[in-house]
């Protein structure tokens, strides 16, 4: 196997994926044939709901990390209202929340 170079081109067909989804608008993402929609987790599945955070106090925290201070930031997506966190059998009190975080809280 060659050696991994981070800043050779992709290969085309990689690029034209990119791009289709890059421009495309949340609302086609579900009409996309070509996207995978899994099915719901089974009633059987190990995960639980242990709790629900709402927005305030997300905001709270990711403000905390972030750093910021002074005017109030919006973090979430305008339509996270709560999120659920999950804790699964096999690990009792490692939890989970499933949801997108914030743009300038993510690792490069």
């Amino acid at each position: 196997m060659d050696p991994l170079d981070p800043h050779q081109r992709p290969p085309d067909a990689i690029r034209a994926v990119y791009k289709k989804y890059q421009k495309m608008k949340a609302h086609e993402l579900d009409r996309d044939p070509d996207m995978i929609q899994l099915p719901p987790m089974p009633a059987d599945n190990r995960l639980r709901v242990v709790r629900r955070i709402q927005r305030k106090e997300l905001n709270a925290a990711f403000q905390a990390f972030a750093g910021d201070t002074g005017a109030h930031t919006e973090h979430l997506q305008p339509q996270t209202s709560s999120v659920l966190v999950y804790e699964h059998h096999d690990m009792p009190g490692k939890v989970a929340a499933f949801t997108q975080t914030p743009p300038n809280n993510r690792l490069p």
